[in-house]
């Protein structure tokens, strides 16, 4: 009886995560975790629902790093939330496959879908992290983010040259992100992560700490699971090749060049004894923090694991078209300071000798603030605030 009073009066929150790569999801459940696990000054109580088509073997790899996952209701849906931004790979977006996502796009569809969601699940309050969609469901919402799609979109318009014939299509599109952008307008608070670009957002903003997955195993216990011995040699340097969900290239013309010492834990390339592929499934901040670099694009999740986990020297592909990468650069310039810039030639060159040795130079001592307790302070703030902006639209 007392589970059940406690059920009902725990607030029903739905969380949105977008639907571009895993980077979103990822974020979007370890904010869940946080408040399902902290609550609050206020000790609040969340029945959580989180709406996503991530496949059910990314969900049960979640069990890694939050044990009690299951407090979370998965749900999908039939009609897309949001356009996709179409990637040929991590790092190159593709233009015209974005434009006709937008043109397919069924705003009316996907509103009276999530509506339908809202009532029957008793919905009082709603997170996105950052589809428009959910903002406009006339249920109370925040928006959790870095950056918004309207930008994202307007971004990638302005790249393009425009041929007149295409006019009218140009500003089809250009009515399309103004819809997004107003429809972002109907969020009631947008709770700003760092690494943000420009947001066209008028509402109320409130700044947040970063937050992180954490590794849950030691860097010992982390490599000998591997059960690679190469790993374990005495003055050996581990890099951990890592992009993230983004479709990836797993067919090479040749191996990667590395330098003496270093073997790679990559998620493409298996080439013993000096590249080893990593499980579908592995936790990646494990992985992380068991590095000595990490080689990847600037992703929010990346760029904060990287962080949390160590400060670890990071190598990035740089993805010029993608507008939040310039947020995520200057973040991480001023918090990190141990970014290595590959340029895309050299990355598919295979020649990544020298930018890991650039990494292995900047390496050392972790910073005094990323102590556990420091994080732990940290996550703590931002749950209040999180929680304090839903007890604030709620009003309690």
């Amino acid at each position: 009886m007392a589970d059940l009073e406690e059920r009902n009066d725990a607030i029903r929150l739905a969380l949105y995560p977008s639907a571009h790569g895993l980077g979103h999801f990822m974020r979007i459940v370890h904010l869940a975790q946080m408040l399902h696990e902290t609550g609050g000054k206020r000790q609040a109580k969340y029945l959580l629902f989180i709406r996503t088509n991530v496949n059910k073997g990314v969900r049960e790899s979640l069990q890694a790093g939050w044990s009690h996952v299951g407090v979370v209701t998965f749900s999908s849906y039939e009609f897309p939330i949001q356009p996709s931004v179409v990637q040929k790979n991590p790092y190159t977006l593709s233009t015209s496959q974005t434009w006709d996502a937008v043109r397919k796009f069924d705003a009316n569809a996907a509103v009276e879908q999530e509506e339908r969601f809202v009532k029957d699940n008793g919905i009082q309050i709603i997170i996105s992290d950052c589809p428009s969609i959910p903002c406009v469901l006339n249920v109370p919402s925040l928006l959790v983010t870095n950056f918004t799609f309207d930008t994202i979109l307007q971004g990638l318009l302005a790249t393009q040259k425009i041929d007149p014939a295409q006019s009218e299509d140009i500003a089809d599109i250009r009515a399309f992100i103004q819809d997004m952008t107003d429809q972002y307008q109907k969020a009631d608070a947008l709770i700003r992560m760092r690494g943000e670009i420009h947001m066209p957002y008028n509402g109320r903003t409130v700044d947040i700490p970063a937050h992180f997955r954490h590794a849950e195993s030691s860097k010992t216990d982390t490599l000998e699971a591997l059960n690679i011995p190469e790993l374990l040699q005495p003055g050996r340097k581990i890099l951990l090749h890592c992009f993230g969900g983004q479709p990836q290239n797993d067919t090479y013309t040749r191996i990667p060049q590395l330098p003496p010492q270093w073997v790679c834990l990559s998620q493409t390339i298996h080439a013993p004894p000096h590249f080893y592929a990593i499980k579908k499934d592995a936790h990646i901040p494990d992985l992380i923090a068991a590095s000595d670099a990490v080689l990847g694009k600037l992703g929010w999740g990346m760029c904060s694991e990287v962080i949390g986990n160590g400060y670890k020297p990071f190598i990035f592909v740089p993805r010029s078209a993608f507008l939040e990468e310039e947020g995520l650069v200057k973040w991480m310039q001023k918090d990190h300071r141990r970014l290595v810039r590959m340029e895309v030639n050299v990355f598919e060159a295979m020649e990544w000798e020298d930018a890991i040795l650039q990494a292995e130079a900047l390496a050392g001592p972790q910073d005094t603030d990323v102590t556990a307790e420091g994080w732990k302070c940290k996550e703590e703030e931002l749950v209040n605030i999180v929680d304090g902006e839903v007890m604030r639209l709620l009003g309690r």
